[in-house]
């Protein structure tokens, strides 16, 4: 009993606490994307990547080859921050293909720039363009780096044997479980309908113990 009555709690406060909207946005074509999103809004969208193999000698001279793959990126408004004097924006990026999810705050006017393939040349720079000033949103500038002439720099390589192990090791998308628990605390402290909510759906469920028991018994 105590079991699934945790699981399904856990349910509807995850629910709850990373409801939001998702963007798809397409950079086949368009090189700068605006885009005004809520907190816990996602925007996801593929990108071009490169995957640097490991380097080798030839003739005396160090090789790097490389494999242009698109991978799923995933960019996060985690919170918006009001104080005094400043309006700030807390972002995760989820990198496919990297170990860690990347945290930042941004302000207005300042921008957060992304090397997803590790190679000292940034792939793209997002910017917050404004704050709403009656919500907790905030507009974006998505914008795909001008290569031309960069200097590639890699940092990361990957066997050519066991490529696809070293792409799909990603925790990129998995989103952790303190961000949950921290999530749902602060939006059950923030929002007393839905601290009210979640007391009445316990006291429900323990008053009617017997009867979802039996339920259970007979079903499952």
């Amino acid at each position: 009993m105590k079991r699934w009555l945790i699981l399904v709690l856990f349910i509807l406060f995850a629910n709850y606490a990373y409801a939001g909207d998702v963007h798809y946005l397409d950079f086949s074509e368009e090189k700068v994307i605006i885009l005004t999103m809520a907190e816990r809004d996602v925007a996801r969208f593929m990108f071009p990547v490169r995957d640097y193999f490991k380097p080798y000698l030839k003739d005396g001279r160090e090789q790097i080859e490389f494999e242009e793959r698109e991978k799923e990126q995933v960019f996060m408004l985690r919170e918006t921050q009001h104080q005094l004097n400043k309006t700030l924006a807390d972002v995760t990026f989820f990198i496919e293909g990297a170990e860690t999810p990347q945290y930042a705050t941004l302000m207005k006017k300042t921008s957060l720039k992304m090397d997803f393939d590790r190679d000292s040349v940034n792939d793209m720079e997002i910017r917050v363009l404004d704050f709403a000033e009656d919500s907790d949103n905030v507009t974006f500038e998505f914008v795909v780096s001008d290569k031309i002439n960069a200097e590639y720099k890699p940092t990361h390589f990957v066997n050519r044997t066991d490529t696809n192990s070293n792409i799909n090791s990603s925790s990129g998308n998995n989103l952790d479980i303190i961000g949950y628990l921290r999530n749902i605390a602060n939006k059950s402290y923030k929002n007393w309908e839905i601290s009210i909510l979640i007391v009445i759906v316990v006291l429900l469920m323990v008053w009617n113990k017997r009867p979802i028991e039996r339920f259970l018994r007979r079903n499952f």
